[in-house]
């Protein structure tokens, strides 16, 4: 039988490295990270607008280029100062995650967007964060995408 017609050996991991206590902690960290690697993991994307003398106007800010496929679960709200403040984000520059614009009513409070729609992103994707309406120039305002990544 020839070099390469050896069938390939399964390595069981007790048998590679031996049974020290070292080498159980190495094992307990091996298998977290493989079990990470094939369940779902929450990650979030966002950005804060500042302005000490109090934001104006509206923007929308490019914050996150999507390097792998995953999906929008939430978006959420954040304001400090002023009277209010409208958020969305969306998806490549015109795909809004929230129906309608979140308004951040309570101050310096996370406020949670409700349902979400245009959330499936592929790698490539971009994300914006948009302050559509700062109402009684408040200082810093968060906007906070939650998403799912198999």
């Amino acid at each position: 039988m020839g070099l390469w017609d050896t069938p390939p050996k399964t390595w069981n991991f007790e048998e590679f490295v031996g049974d020290t206590e070292m080498n159980l902690e190495i094992r307990d960290r091996f298998n977290y990270l493989k079990a990470r690697l094939v369940s779902a993991e929450t990650i979030s994307r966002g950005g804060v607008l500042v302005n000490t003398n109090g934001i104006t106007a509206g923007v929308n800010i490019i914050v996150w280029r999507a390097p792998y496929a995953c999906t929008v679960t939430n978006v959420r709200g954040y304001r400090v100062g002023g009277s209010s403040a409208w958020i969305n984000a969306r998806k490549n520059g015109t795909l809004n995650h929230l129906s309608a614009n979140l308004s951040l009513t309570s101050v310096n409070t996370w406020m949670d967007g409700g349902a979400v729609q245009n959330t499936a992103y592929v790698v490539g994707d971009k994300m914006e964060i948009m302050i559509t309406a700062p109402v009684g120039s408040p200082t810093e305002v968060a906007v906070q995408i939650d998403l799912s990544v198999p």
